[in-house]
This record gives structure tokens, sequence and C-alpha cells, in this order.
């Protein structure tokens, strides 16, 4: 089941198990994927073009992303993390547009998994 999921979103499910063991414990921390607080502190930080809080959330984001193996999310996480390290602010918008899409075809997912 699980690994159809995955494949539905772009995500690497033999990654996550891998690293977490056990479908119980990959559903259990998809299942608190939204409660994460990540994507809230970056799209803040993004309307208020405050680009150090960007990053933060950014960077959190994406570690949270690759932990669970949600790898078009987690890429995209990343590719905006060293954009905004660089201080490429016209790419980090428009990779954050990215970034939001792909979140929310994750949220979306795992709605579905409940």
């Amino acid at each position: 089941m699980l690994d159809a999921w995955y494949e539905s979103i772009g995500g690497d499910y033999k990654d996550a198990f891998d690293r977490l063991k056990d479908d119980s414990r990959i559903l259990r921390f998809l299942l608190m994927f939204p409660n994460d607080d990540s994507m809230n502190r970056l799209s803040k930080a993004m309307g208020e073009e405050d680009w150090r809080e960007a990053f933060e959330g950014a960077h959190s984001l994406k570690g949270v992303s690759q932990t669970l193996s949600l790898k078009k999310l987690g890429d995209s996480a990343s590719r905006l993390t060293d954009f905004l390290r660089e201080n490429k602010t016209d790419e980090a918008k428009e990779e954050y547009k990215e970034t939001l899409k792909f979140y929310y075809e994750v949220i979306e997912a795992i709605e579905r998994l409940r």
C-alpha cells in the first residue's frame, strides 16, 4: 500500500522503509507531517521577505521531507534552501511556488491515507 502511495507523490518508499524500518512507523510519521510548522514558517517569511527566516523554514522542511523520503518536496525545498543561502531571492521566489505545489500534493495524499 505505502509503496504505491509513495510512487503517486514522487517519493521513495524503499528509502523511507530503509530509514524507518516499519510501515506502521512510516504511516505514523506521515500522519504527523501536516502538523509540522516548517511550511507555515516558510510561507510567512517569504511573504515578509524575511530571507533569514525563510531559509530556516526551508531548511527545516527539507529535513523533514528527506527524512520521510518525500523526494519531490525534499528536492524542491533543498533547491529553495540553496537559493536563499546564496541570496538569490528571485530564484527563491520561483522555487517557493514549486515547493508549495509539492507540499500541497503531499498534504492531499496524506489525507487519502487517513
